[in-house]
């Protein structure tokens, strides 16, 4: 608990100082939770730079591939936030028979609670109560 309040406050520093931050750590899903930009080195060379959808669906090389293999993937689904990958498309409405999450939780905690409830879809909403759209594995899939 206190690493993950200690990253939330490290978040809360970049925005409100504006400036470049560099990170250094060898846990994935840290990596992917505190940047927007993931610099992979191999022996002191850098394999590829981008941001974690890059690395894990669009790697340069056989090294970066294997990395960021299903493994990793697992850690990509742990770090990344529902209002993310979620798109709010003209028309979409509040289905009554969907259950609720939040856009703060993670896309695990979707699939968990779409799993949960036997359904393929959720319906999303902001921490203002407002309906953001629907979540469903799509969304995940287009984001990449």
């Amino acid at each position: 608990m206190v690493r993950k309040n200690l990253q939330e406050e490290v978040k809360r520093l970049f925005k409100t100082l504006n400036k470049t931050i560099v990170f250094v750590t060898h846990d994935i899903e840290e990596a992917f939770h505190m940047a927007t930009r993931i610099v992979l080195l191999n022996k002191g060379t850098v394999e590829q730079e981008g941001t974690k959808e890059d690395l894990i669906f669009r790697p340069k090389n056989d090294y970066v591939a294997s990395f960021f293999g299903t493994k990793q993937y697992g850690a990509y689904l742990n770090a990344t936030k529902i209002k993310d990958v979620t798109i709010f498309e003209n028309g979409e409405q509040f289905d009554n028979a969907l259950p609720i999450i939040a856009d703060e939780n993670t896309l695990m905690d979707g699939i968990r609670l779409m799993t949960e409830f036997g359904v393929e879809k959720l319906n999303v909403f902001n921490s203002s109560n407002v309906f953001c759209g629907i979540f469903s594995l799509s969304c995940i899939y287009r984001h990449k």
